[in-house]
């Protein structure tokens, strides 16, 4: 009878370690599942393109300096491109005044009809031709130009040429009519000058030559 219940003991405990041992497996194993590192997946990066730099040109007034630079080298000034850097306006207006009968009744009309040329500023030109004070330039079809002159008035920059000045506004002959012009963007037509594009370009160059030296035969 004893050594029934001693057997039955044994195997109890047995049983109990081996539950034991099972159940620190499956801890071991749940720990190490645990433990592993979670892995990050970075989402894709869109590429990004760099658009090309883009070459800045700068506008300058046109000077008799830069003018006098030219010829010396040798360059055509008909083939600059010109710019005018105020916006002008040439205005002209037509008197209405009519005195006349209508139905048995005097009417009496007045009014005047306006009519206006505007050259917005930075509208290009092109030059038709060179006079000793100045550079006569046309901004649409050929034969219609402005004067923009370089003498004592104005020494250093080309600017509006015109008569009978008052007010800062000027009479001007255009297209074989005569129009007063005025300054849209300036207190004075006097202020209107020509103006170029001007770009710098970087063209040097380095050259090099490394001597190995000499040695005696």
């Amino acid at each position: 009878m004893a050594n029934r219940n001693l057997l039955n003991t044994m195997k109890q405990t047995s049983t109990f370690f081996a539950l034991l041992l099972t159940t620190l497996l499956v801890s071991c194993v749940s720990s190490k599942k645990a433990d592993a590192p979670i892995k990050f997946v970075a989402p894709p990066v869109a590429k990004v393109e760099t658009p090309a730099p883009v070459e800045q040109d700068s506008m300058i007034p046109f000077t008799r300096e830069l003018y006098n630079r030219l010829r010396t080298n040798n360059q055509d000034i008909r083939k600059l491109q010109f710019f005018v850097d105020q916006t002008i306006i040439l205005s002209r207006g037509l008197s209405q005044d009519k005195l006349y009968i209508d139905k048995g009744t005097v009417v009496n009309q007045t009014g005047v009809n306006e009519n206006k040329i505007e050259l917005q500023k930075l509208t290009p030109g092109v030059v038709e031709a060179i006079d000793p004070d100045g550079l006569r330039v046309s901004f649409e079809s050929a034969g219609n130009n402005l004067k923009f002159i370089n003498n004592k008035y104005s020494p250093e920059f080309f600017i509006f040429s015109g008569t009978n000045w008052e007010a800062g506004t000027a009479e001007v002959n255009y297209n074989g009519t005569t129009y007063r012009a005025s300054c849209g963007t300036c207190n004075s037509i006097a202020e209107a000058k020509l103006v170029v594009r001007q770009k710098d370009v970087m063209a040097g160059d380095t050259k090099t030559k490394i001597l190995i030296g000499r040695t005696i035969n």
